[in-house]
C-alpha cells in the first residue's frame, strides 16, 4: 500500500492543466492534528510523525470510548469497596457481620466487594490508563506540553504508590486512592477542567468579598456577646463567647437557624429582633448577592473571553493546516485534494467519521462558497463549522406511496393527508387531551381532597368510566396510525421527538388495555389508570404556545446539554469531599451502645449538639460509606438543617469538624450553585434576546422573500445557475448541525451554510443552496434540522 495520496495523472479527474499534488500521509495527518486544534479551540505546535505513530494515535483514537468507560468503572470502585474504617479496629467485625437493615452501624446497603478482588479491578484500570496515555505520548511529540498530561502521569504515580502502600503494609487509616480517582475524573473531563479554570479565575474576588463579610461576622459577633449578657437564655443557646457567637451568626447568614436563633431573646424583648434583622439585611442581602453578582459577571467575562480566544486559535490552526496542504503556494485546494484531506484525515484523526463517498460531495459543496470548486483560504476558514454537519438519508415516498399507490392518488386520500397535517386536527388532539385530563381528575377527587379510598373501591370503575377510557384509547391509537400512513414512518418518528413520546405512551396504553379486557387475564384496571397518566406530560406541551412559556421551555431543553458540565463538576466536589470525610468521619455516626462516638452523641450537654440525635434522629446520616457520604454532602448543599448534622460530628469528635463543613459550604453552596445560577441566568437571557431576534428576522426574511418573489418572475427562466455542489445531489438528504462548543459558532454555521451563494461567473445572480430540498424543517433537542 502506497504512504501517499497522488493525484494528476490519467483517470485521476483532473482536467487537463491542473495541477499535480502528492500528498505524503504524515502531512494529512499533520494537517488533521491541526484541525482538531481549531475543533478544540486551542493551538500547539505540530511536527510530522512516523507510520508508528500514527497507528499509535489512531488506536489511542479507537480506545477513547473503552478508556472514558475505564474511568468511569475506577472512580466507582470507590463505591464498592469496603470502607477503611472497617478495615482495622475494634469495630471491624461490626461494620463486616452486621451488614443489614438493623446493624448498628448505618450504611446504604451497597454490597462490598473482596479487598483483593478491588485490588484487581484496581490493577486492571491503572493499566488500561497508563496504555492509554503511553500511546498518546509516543504519537505526539508534544505530549508533555500539555498540563493535562503531566497531572495525569503524576496521577498514575500516586495512585501505584498507593497500592504498594495500601497492600504491603499493616496501616490502614488512610489512603490516597479513592483522591487519585477524583482528580484523574476531574483532569480527564475537559468540560469539569474548563469549569475549574472558571472557579480558579472566581476566586480571588470571592475571597475579597469573603475577607470583608468575615470582618462584618467578627463585629456582630463582638456585638453579640455584649449585648445578650451571661445567663439569658439566648446567651446560653447561641452566644455563650466569642467562638461560638461568631459559629451562630454564620449558621444565620446561611439562614439555616432563623428565626430558631432569634427567638430566645425576641420573647424576652421584642427590640432585640433589630439586632437580627440589620444583620441579615447586609450580611444576606448584600454580601451573599454581592458574590452572586460576582460570580455572575466573571462568568460572562470568562465565556466571552475563552470564546474568543479559542476562534483567534481556530484561525491559526486552520491557517497553519492550509499552508501544509498548499504545497505550491497557490492559495487554493482542490475538490480531488480536500477529498484526499477528508479521507485521510478521517482514517487517522476520527474526524468527519460522519463523511463517507456518498455525502463527500456535499460536503465540499457546503465548503465550497462561490462554486469555483477550489477551497481558498476564507473558505478554508469554515472547514469545522462544515465537519459539524451530518447529512440523514430521507425517504420521500412513504410506505403508502410505495405500496399503495392507487389510495394515495385519490383525492380523498390527498385530503385526508392536508387535513392530519393541518392545525385543526392538532387542536382536536390537544382538545381530547383535556378532556382526558379532566376525566381523571374527576375520577381521582376523593384522593385529591384527602378523604380515605377503601383498598377495595380502588381500581374499581363503572361501566361509563371504562368505556369512555376505551374511547380515549382508541382515538389515539388511531390519531397515531393516521400521522404514520399520512406523514410515512421516518418523517413521523425521526423528524419529530415529540411524536416518539407520544407513539410509546399510545401503543404502551392500548397494550394494557387490550391485556386488561381479554376474558381471565390480568384484570387490573387500576393499570390503564398509570398507564394513562403519562398523556399529562403532552398537555404540558400546550403550554409552549403561549409565548412566554415558550422561551422557558425553550430555555430549559437547550440549556441541558450544556449543563452537564455544571453537574460533573458538582459531582467531582461532592466525590473528593465524600472520599474525605468517609476517611475523617467513618464509623464516627452509629448506634452501638457500646461505641465511644455513640455516647458522646447521646450524651451531647449541648442542646444544640444534642438535637442530632434527640430532636431529628439523624443516625443514617453519616459517612459510613461512600454512597451514604454523598448523600450527606447533597443535603448540606440544599442548606436547610446543615448544621444540625455538622453539630453531631461535632459532637463525636470536636469543633475541627467545621473546618469540613464551612470548607463543603464555600466549595459547594457559594462557587458551584452560584455558578449554576449564573449560567441559568446568562442562558436565559441569551435565549430570551435570540427570541427577539428570531422574531425581527422571520419578519425581515418575510419581506425580503415577498421581493424576492416578485424579481424571480421577471427574470429569464433560461439563466444558468452554477452548481454550488458539483456533480452531487442534495435532494433526499436532510442536513443537521452538532451542538458546538461555543454558542456564537452555532448561527455562524447556519448562515454559512444557507446564506445565498455568489455566482463565479460575474453574471450578478445569485442562488441559495437548499440541501434540504422539499423536506420540512425542525428543531429537534439534540441537534438542528435545517
Amino acid at each position: 500500500m502506497k504512504d501517499f495520496w497522488e493525484r494528476g495523472g490519467e483517470g485521476s479527474g483532473v482536467a487537463s492543466g491542473a495541477r499535480t499534488v502528492v500528498y505524503e500521509t504524515q502531512t494529512l495527518q499533520l494537517a488533521g492534528m491541526y484541525i482538531q486544534d481549531a475543533l478544540d479551540g486551542v493551538y500547539r505546535k505540530h511536527v510530522p510523525t512516523t507510520e508508528r505513530q500514527r497507528w499509535a494515535h489512531a488506536l489511542h483514537l479507537k480506545l477513547h470510548y473503552l478508556v472514558a468507560t475505564t474511568v468511569l468503572l475506577w472512580v466507582t470502585l470507590s463505591f464498592a469497596e469496603q470502607p477503611l474504617w472497617c478495615l482495622s479496629g475494634k469495630d471491624k467485625d461490626a461494620c463486616i457481620k452486621k451488614q443489614g437493615k438493623h446493624s448498628d452501624y448505618p450504611t446504604m446497603e451497597l454490597p462490598y466487594i473482596d479487598r483483593w478482588a478491588a485490588l484487581g479491578v484496581e490493577l486492571a484500570c491503572v493499566l488500561m490508563l497508563a496504555f492509554d496515555l503511553y500511546l498518546d505520548y509516543y504519537s505526539h511529540h508534544i505530549f508533555f506540553g500539555l498540563q493535562r498530561n503531566k497531572v495525569s502521569v503524576a496521577l498514575l504515580i500516586m495512585s501505584a504508590a498507593d497500592i504498594v502502600y495500601a497492600y504491603s503494609t499493616p496501616f490502614k487509616w488512610f489512603r490516597l486512592g479513592p483522591f487519585v480517582r477524583g482528580f484523574y475524573l476531574c483532569n480527564y473531563s475537559l468540560d469539569v477542567r474548563s469549569q475549574l479554570e472558571l472557579m480558579r479565575r472566581i476566586t480571588p474576588d470571592i475571597l475579597s468579598i469573603a475577607a470583608l463579610a468575615g470582618a462584618y461576622l467578627v463585629l456582630f459577633a463582638w456585638i453579640a456577646v455584649i449585648l445578650f449578657p451571661d445567663g439569658s437564655l439566648e446567651s446560653k443557646m447561641y452566644f455563650p463567647n466569642f467562638d461560638q457567637a461568631l459559629w451562630s451568626l454564620f449558621i444565620l447568614l446561611t439562614t439555616a437557624n432563623f428565626p430558631d436563633v432569634m427567638m430566645p431573646a425576641y420573647s424576652e424583648h421584642r427590640g432585640t429582633c433589630l439586632f437580627f434583622i440589620v444583620f441579615l439585611l447586609f450580611g444576606l442581602f448584600f454580601f451573599m448577592n454581592l458574590i452572586l453578582a460576582v460570580v455572575y459577571k466573571k462568568y460572562s467575562d470568562m465565556d466571552s473571553e475563552m470564546t474568543q480566544e479559542a476562534l483567534v486559535n481556530r484561525r491559526k490552526a486552520l491557517r497553519t493546516a492550509f499552508e501544509i496542504l498548499d504545497q505550491d503556494h497557490s492559495n487554493y485546494i482542490t475538490q480531488e485534494e480536500i477529498m484526499a484531506v477528508f479521507l485521510e484525515i478521517k482514517r487517522y484523526t476520527g474526524l468527519g467519521s460522519h463523511i463517507d463517498e456518498e455525502t463527500m460531495p456535499l460536503v465540499f459543496g457546503a465548503l465550497d462558497a462561490d462554486g469555483s470548486n477550489e477551497i481558498d483560504l476564507e473558505e478554508w476558514s469554515n472547514i469545522c463549522l462544515v465537519l459539524q454537519v451530518r447529512f440523514e438519508k430521507v425517504h420521500p415516498r412513504t410506505f403508502m406511496q410505495l405500496h399503495f399507490p392507487s389510495i394515495t392518488s385519490t383525492v380523498s386520500w390527498q385530503r385526508l393527508t392536508v387535513l392530519v397535517a393541518s392545525k385543526w386536527f392538532d387542536y382536536v388532539v390537544n382538545l381530547t387531551l383535556l378532556a382526558n385530563l379532566i376525566s381523571l381528575i374527576y375520577e381521582s377527587k376523593a384522593s385529591l381532597a384527602g378523604r380515605a379510598v377503601d383498598e377495595s373501591e380502588r381500581g374499581t370503575r363503572t361501566p361509563s368510566t371504562r368505556g369512555l377510557e376505551l374511547t380515549y384509547t382508541i382515538f389515539f391509537f388511531l390519531e397515531a396510525l393516521l400521522k404514520i400512513f399520512t406523514q410515512g414512518w421516518y418523517k413521523y418518528w425521526s423528524m419529530n421527538k415529540r411524536n416518539q413520546f407520544d407513539f410509546v405512551v399510545t401503543m404502551l396504553t392500548t397494550f394494557v388495555s387490550v391485556y386488561v379486557l381479554i376474558p381471565d387475564a390480568y384484570n387490573n384496571p387500576q393499570a390503564v389508570r398509570y398507564i394513562v397518566l403519562l398523556r399529562l406530560p403532552r398537555v404540558l406541551v400546550l403550554l409552549l404556545n403561549v409565548p412566554s412559556f415558550a422561551v422557558v421551555a425553550t430555555t430549559f431543553i437547550r440549556m441541558l446539554p450544556a449543563a452537564s458540565k455544571l453537574l460533573k463538576t458538582l459531582f467531582c466536589t461532592m466525590f473528593l469531599f465524600s472520599a474525605l470525610g468517609v476517611q475523617i468521619f467513618g464509623g464516627v455516626v452509629n448506634t452501638d451502645p457500646n461505641n465511644r462516638y455513640h455516647q458522646r452523641i447521646e450524651h451531647a450537654g449541648d442542646y444544640n449538639k444534642g438535637a442530632f440525635a434527640a430532636e431529628y434522629g439523624y443516625y443514617t446520616n453519616n459517612f459510613n460509606d461512600m454512597s451514604s457520604a454523598m448523600v450527606v454532602l447533597f443535603e448540606l448543599l440544599v442548606v436547610n438543617n446543615w448544621f444540625v448534622i455538622e453539630q453531631g460530628f461535632e459532637a463525636a469528635t470536636s469543633e475541627w469538624s467545621r473546618v469540613y463543613f464551612v470548607s463543603f459550604y464555600f466549595m459547594g453552596v457559594t462557587a458551584c450553585l452560584n455558578i449554576v445560577v449564573a449560567f441559568i441566568l446568562d442562558t436565559f437571557i441569551s435565549e430570551f434576546d435570540e427570541e427577539q431576534k428570531r422574531k425581527a428576522d422571520k419578519e425581515k426574511q418575510r419581506v425580503e422573500e415577498e421581493v424576492c418573489r416578485d424579481n424571480a418572475s421577471e427574470e429569464d427562466d433560461d439563466d444558468q445557475i452554477p452548481d454550488v455542489v458539483g456533480e452531487a445531489s442534495t435532494s433526499g438528504y436532510r442536513v443537521t448541525i452538532q451542538k458546538d462548543r461555543y454558542r456564537q459558532l452555532r448561527q455562524s454555521t447556519l448562515n454559512f451554510m444557507f446564506q445565498p451563494k455568489k455566482s463565479p461567473t460575474g453574471l450578478g445572480k445569485s442562488s441559495e443552496t437548499s440541501i434540504m430540498g422539499n423536506q420540512d424543517m425542525e428543531e429537534g433537542e439534540e441537534n438542528e434540522a435545517i
